[in-house]
């Protein structure tokens, strides 16, 4: 790990979404979108607090592994579930919105692009479970 990591009080991915929410913010701000900005400084505060908490000695595994901070080994394990079962969900939603979109005829071809990356995703998901199994 990285001495910035280390200093950082929450983890390398939360300091990442805090930061783009803040970065989207100032956008937002400098946009005009006044109540935009407000809503993504008030998220970057609720996430910060959040992830503050995961880092502290009070946290339970589900609070770590669902706010990117887990501690060991079980931790991970969680999380990769965790992932799976969102990858999962993710193909089926986006499977089922091309299928909608194309009955009507009101496909732009993005939705197809995200089904095509999420089906690629998921198999070379699996196919690398398979492999350390």
């Amino acid at each position: 790990m990285s001495k910035i990591a280390e200093r950082l009080p929450v983890s390398v991915p939360n300091a990442a979404v805090v930061g783009a929410l803040l970065v989207g913010a100032a956008l937002a701000g400098l946009r005009g979108n006044g109540v935009g900005a407000v809503i993504l400084v008030a998220m970057a505060i609720g996430w910060a607090g959040i992830a503050l908490y995961a880092r502290s000695s009070r946290a339970d595994d589900r609070s770590r592994v669902g706010n990117f901070d887990p501690r060991d080994e079980r931790d991970r394990t969680i999380g990769r579930n965790g992932f799976a079962l969102v990858g999962a969900a993710a193909l089926i939603l986006t499977g089922g919105e091309m299928l909608v979109r194309v009955v009507l005829g009101d496909n732009d071809g993005a939705t197809l692009v995200r089904f095509m990356v999420l089906a690629a995703a998921w198999s070379i998901g699996v196919s690398n479970s398979a492999e350390k199994i």
